[in-house]
């Protein structure tokens, strides 16, 4: 239901706006300023919710025509999280990776050829990723702490300080959701909130443009990887070293401490960014983002997930194309940190699916990588590759499993391969 309202408002322009959005408030900002060009991401308000929000910047009488005028009349709070709606939650790891293997294929393919692992590889790039559940709370669209104090928190979609000049904007093609997002992308920040701002603020545009047109965009650098990612720059910030004003940290104190916000803005919000771009080659050139290494680290250490982690890793490396940058066989901290039998479940049923999980996982990519190497000659790091290729042959001996075969023959074209 809620999904299909804000695709619904997806589809309004500025020109429904009633006039006192575009007013300025003793400071010269207004609500598009801060808020989406159409305030989609309001629009599910309830109107005593929007009129108390409108409340903290214009007069009253003002602020009572904007929440007139303005298109609510909902009944929520604004607190749901994109893409989760009631029942979407898996209420644990286990759980999750019961969810995800449940097809027969999954577990039961045999993957001993390199056109078995294509076949296989076509049949995980066919799950739609923004219909997964997962285990944690992706963050919500808007909250504060007027209902929950444990609401007050930065974490959320909402920019938390101006991002725009607050002039009306037309998005009505997919060129002018580009060009506004440019625009955005390239206006000066002057401390970490305003980057954060500028973030979200992107962030709200691919989601509209996803709602209006139904199909997802990557704006330039993954605005909604930049925001997991400020929860890991900035994780033991206070919000004053952040540029915060006194009004903002207030609002934002009471619930959840700082590091807590940053620890949800990394979890949600790497999570976000991962299912706009799931390659990850979209999110910026440094290898710590294209082999996911902070986020897999927020999905071991922040969350406790391996098998969130291991799902996220085997659809990453499937999102790989042949011919576009060569193929890595990379499971960053999975198989590195504690190694990935430290993450293993307890219960003797669980651990069994979560290995055969794994060792499908790594039968795929050894399989993907040989043909990439085959067809194209050439790879990259290739000694991080063999130490994790080694990791991985290791915990499948640990688990019973016998890959020497394939994993000599792998080893021995990642040698010969052009490529350092």
């Amino acid at each position: 239901m809620i999904l299909s309202l804000l695709t619904a408002v997806a589809l309004q322009t500025t020109q429904e706006l009633p006039p006192e959005w575009f007013l300025r408030d003793s400071k010269g900002q207004n609500c598009a300023s801060c808020h989406s060009p159409t305030g989609f991401e309001l629009r599910n308000l309830a109107p005593g919710a929007m009129l108390r929000r409108a409340k903290r910047h214009l007069p009253d009488a003002r602020a009572e025509l904007l929440a007139k005028g303005f298109k609510v009349g909902h009944p929520f709070e604004g607190v749901f999280p994109p893409f989760q709606t009631n029942g979407w939650r898996a209420d644990r790891d286990q759980e999750f990776l019961n969810s995800v293997t449940e097809e027969k294929w999954v577990l039961g393919d045999e993957l001993t050829s390199i056109q078995a692992a294509l076949n296989y590889q076509r049949k995980v790039l066919s799950i739609p990723l923004f219909q997964i559940p997962v285990s944690f709370r992706l963050n919500p669209l808007s909250q504060d702490k007027f209902n929950d104090v444990r609401e007050a928190t930065i974490a959320d979609w909402i920019p938390d300080v101006p991002a725009t000049d607050g002039l009306p904007v037309r998005l009505v093609t997919e060129a002018d959701f580009v060009s506004h997002d440019q625009a955005v992308a390239t206006r000066p920040v002057n401390s970490p909130i305003e980057m954060l701002a500028q973030n979200k603020y992107r962030s709200l545009l691919a989601y509209q443009f996803l709602l209006k047109f139904g199909k997802p965009w990557v704006p330039e650098g993954n605005p909604m990887w930049k925001v997991g990612d400020f929860g890991r720059l900035y994780a033991e910030a206070d919000f004053q070293s952040l540029g915060m004003s006194p009004q903002l940290i207030a609002e934002n104190s009471g619930g959840p401490a700082p590091a807590e916000q940053m620890r949800d803005l990394r979890l949600s919000w790497f999570w976000i960014g991962w299912l706009f771009d799931p390659s990850l080659t979209h999110s910026g050139p440094s290898k710590d983002t294209i082999r996911a290494d902070y986020f897999v680290l927020s999905l071991l250490q922040d969350a406790k997930l391996p098998a969130h982690a291991l799902f996220m890793l085997t659809r990453k490396l499937a999102e790989q194309k042949l011919g576009k940058v060569p193929f890595e066989f990379q499971y960053s901290f999975l198989l590195t940190s504690e190694n990935i039998a430290g993450w293993e479940p307890k219960k003797v049923e669980d651990r069994n699916r979560f290995r055969s999980y794994a060792a499908q996982s790594f039968r795929l990519n050894l399989w993907l990588l040989l043909n990439d190497i085959k067809t194209t000659g050439r790879t990259i790091r290739k000694i991080p590759q063999l130490d994790q290729i080694d990791r991985a042959g290791a915990y499948l001996r640990k688990i019973g499993i016998d890959e020497t075969k394939l994993i000599t023959r792998v080893k021995n074209a990642i040698k010969h391969a052009k490529g350092v």
